[in-house]
């Protein structure tokens, strides 16, 4: 969710956790897939904490695809 800017000058990153779980309440918890990366599970919605990248030596290793990120956007504003 936050941006490189942020994440480069606070060494943290704001994200929803995923799941390794497909959980169904559409609600509160989106689908998730990405066979290249073997990802699978379900975004946490009503859940955005921040995270020390570093200390918990994170990597990339997928992206959500443009509308994807438009709907975690959206719920995140309905949050606040």
């Amino acid at each position: 969710m936050s941006n490189d800017a942020y994440n480069a000058q606070t060494k943290m990153i704001v994200g929803m956790p995923v799941t390794s779980k497909l959980l169904t309440d559409r609600r509160i918890f989106l689908p998730i897939a990405d066979p290249a990366s073997g990802i699978k599970g379900s975004i946490i919605t009503y859940m955005i904490p921040n995270y020390d990248y570093i200390a918990r030596h994170a990597e990339v290793v997928g992206k959500v695809t443009s509308s994807v990120l438009a709907d975690l956007l959206q719920r995140a504003h309905s949050i606040f």
